[in-house]
């Protein structure tokens, strides 16, 4: 009897051990495909963590590059305004070099004129006293029809208005009158037209107004004069 339970009891026990067995190998298993999801898992996380720190990079690299653009355009238009702002003053300096030019050169001429007229009036000494008084008033006439022009070609409108009055004394045809029967030679009849052609403007302009004038002069002559 003894001997029949304990075979039984080893029997229970062999038939127990499989099973312990297989216990241990599912455990084992559910364990390392446990370990195996949490490192999957990990590894998914840190990719996704990867791809989001690279399209923030990216997204950077893009807003950066969008502001370098701009700045760039910013200044290549900055650079082409320059440019073109530089181009005109060249332009303007070139065109008012050459109107320096003229003048000098048209300046160059009237004096060759006048030293010859100077040179005519020191040759006619035998002259009377009366065609001496017309040559120096013709002579200072001139000068001062040269000093007039030149006063209008700097846009002292004000300025060249008083100097007419001063010359004319009230008298609009001095010039006519003080030329008159003159052989004048080219350059300087082309300063009676200069003259007569600003006069006009003048005049139509409303500079060459007396009151106008009157007030330039106060305000101008009259204060230097009086310091």
């Amino acid at each position: 009897m003894k001997e029949d339970a304990l075979f039984r009891e080893e029997s229970n026990e062999e038939k127990e051990k499989p099973k312990q067995i297989k216990g241990k190998k599912s455990f084992l298993i559910i364990y390392a495909l446990t370990l195996l999801a949490v490192a999957f898992v990990l590894v998914l996380f840190s990719y996704f963590n990867e791809i989001r720190a690279n399209q923030t990079e990216i997204a950077d690299l893009k807003k950066e590059k969008e502001t370098f653009s701009i700045s760039a355009m910013q200044n290549i238009q900055n650079l082409q305004d320059e440019n073109v702002s530089l181009s005109e003053q060249v332009e303007n300096l070139t065109n008012e070099n050459i109107g320096l030019q003229e003048r000098i050169a048209d300046l160059e001429r009237k004096v060759t004129e006048l030293e010859a007229l100077y040179i005519e009036t020191k040759d006619n000494l035998k002259l009377t006293e009366s065609e001496k008084k017309v040559l120096e008033d013709r002579q200072s006439a001139i000068e001062k029809m040269m000093w007039i022009s030149e006063l209008y070609s700097g846009k002292k409108y004000s300025y060249s208005a008083y100097e007419i009055s001063e010359l004319e004394a009230g008298n609009g045809n001095y010039i006519d009158e003080l030329f008159s029967g003159a052989d004048t030679g080219e350059m300087i009849s082309k300063l009676i037209s200069r003259y007569f052609e600003i006069r006009e403007w003048l005049d139509k302009k409303g500079y060459m107004d007396s009151e106008k004038i009157e007030q330039w002069k106060a305000k101008n002559i009259l204060n230097e004069t009086g310091n």
